[in-house]
């Protein structure tokens, strides 16, 4: 399949985990990926784009200003029509309010993956009701936990839509043996000038 994963201002943390991993398991599987990154012109060159790349993805940063709002929904019909994908997959809210009407009115297939919902102000609060909103009308939509695929359920996300599949896990390394992790937490309170008895656990006797 030809897939475009698309992540507007991508930082470091677990959606990033996740757009990193899947792009990994793609391209192993052979599809044709392409991951679109819309970045603030400003703003660093993101940590994702190196992850993926080391793995052989195609990435494509693409800089617009912060609130260029139908520029970036033009940009990504743009793109899809350059690429031709048979699906976009889109992460974050920015990329699923703003890219997905284009995307879908171009007749391709849009999934949309929620990776969670942070709550606190007012205005987080109504970024998340639109996003509730607009997975309505995508082709699917993919919860990372059954606690958000039972409020996605409850906000009126029609269940043929709804699809439960669950962060994966890949280790970076083997995990240390047990005296090589004491080793390691010793030398980084010391880094640190912490107290080493404060919160240490018991030695087992």
């Amino acid at each position: 399949m030809r897939i475009i994963e698309l992540v507007s201002n991508p930082g470091v943390g677990g959606l990033e985990s996740v757009v990193e991993s899947l792009g990994r398991g793609l391209v192993s599987l052979g599809h044709d990926l392409k991951v679109l990154l819309f970045c603030d012109p400003v703003a660093p060159r993101p940590p994702l784009a190196a992850g993926l790349e080391s793995a052989g993805v195609n990435v494509e940063i693409v800089f617009r200003p912060s609130r260029s709002y139908l520029r970036e929904r033009r940009m990504a019909a743009e793109l899809c029509e350059s690429y031709k994908p048979d699906v976009v997959h889109t992460h974050g809210y920015r990329a699923d309010l703003l890219a997905e009407p284009v995307i879908r009115s171009m007749g391709i297939p849009t999934v949309g993956t929620v990776h969670g919902f942070a709550g606190g102000d007012f205005k987080n609060r109504i970024y998340e009701w639109l996003q509730l909103r607009a997975f309505r009308r995508f082709s699917a939509v993919i919860a990372v936990s059954r606690p958000l695929a039972e409020h996605m359920r409850s906000a009126g996300i029609p269940a043929e839509k709804l699809h439960l599949v669950l962060n994966g896990w890949r280790p970076a390394s083997p995990p240390l043996s047990r005296l090589e992790a004491r080793a390691a937490w010793i030398y980084l309170l010391t880094e640190r000038g912490s107290d080493l008895s404060d919160g240490f656990p018991p030695r087992k006797a």
